[in-house]
């Protein structure tokens, strides 16, 4: 769970760093309060919330794949432990791959109109 909390919190700082440098400091803060000055709550909560998600999102998935590795051996003993590692592999790279996607698509609005 560390691990998975780390990353999301780096992910989660860099968008800020980002798109302070890219937009300015105005129009981050700005950002806040759309599309109305009410979603100002609502907007603070989503930025503490991202990470949170991130972390937990990509520590129950590698859990998941795990637990089903573990009952993939309970059902098939044999020969499993060469398909255990590369099935270990092939969830790790979508894992990999989904936190990836969902980073990229936090940092878009830091990109937005800088040039």
């Amino acid at each position: 769970m560390n691990t998975t909390v780390a990353l999301a919190l780096v992910a989660s700082f860099l968008t800020h760093v980002l798109y302070i440098r890219n937009q300015g400091a105005g129009n981050y803060f700005k950002h806040f309060f759309q599309p109305f000055a009410l979603f100002l709550p609502i907007n603070i909560m989503e930025e503490f919330t991202k990470p949170l998600t991130l972390s937990f999102r990509l520590f129950g998935n590698i859990l998941a794949g795990e637990i089903l590795m573990e009952v993939l051996y309970e059902l098939v003993p044999f020969g499993v432990p060469v398909i255990w590692l590369v099935f270990s592999l092939v969830i790790g790279l979508i894992q990999a791959f989904i936190f990836t996607i969902l980073t990229t698509s936090y940092l878009a609005p830091s990109f937005r109109g800088s040039h």
